[in-house]
């Protein structure tokens, strides 16, 4: 049987899910602008600078709504079948 999660739990999972792929897509950026040999040492650089922000950036987001999830879970005394579910659905 599927633990029925509340609306605001399902959003930040789903932010969380957003947050991990943006961080998967930038980290190949980051792969591919070290590879792209049509970049000088300085372009190189200023790409990988633009690049590491964003996933600093992106990172922090993500730990924040993380933090916002456990104190969810925290007030709202979730079953463990719901608590078990949203945990598979935030690390997917």
């Amino acid at each position: 049987m599927k633990a029925i999660l509340p609306q605001e739990i399902k959003e930040l999972l789903k932010r969380i899910v957003e947050y991990r792929e943006k961080l998967k897509e930038k980290q190949q950026e980051l792969e591919d602008v070290m590879r792209d040999q049509s970049l000088n040492d300085e372009q190189r650089q200023a790409k990988l600078d633009a690049l590491q922000q964003e996933i600093s950036s992106l990172n922090n987001s993500l730990q924040e709504t993380m933090s916002q999830l456990s104190k969810l879970v925290t007030q709202m005394d979730l079953d463990d079948g719901a608590v078990i579910e949203m945990m598979s659905l935030a690390m997917s």
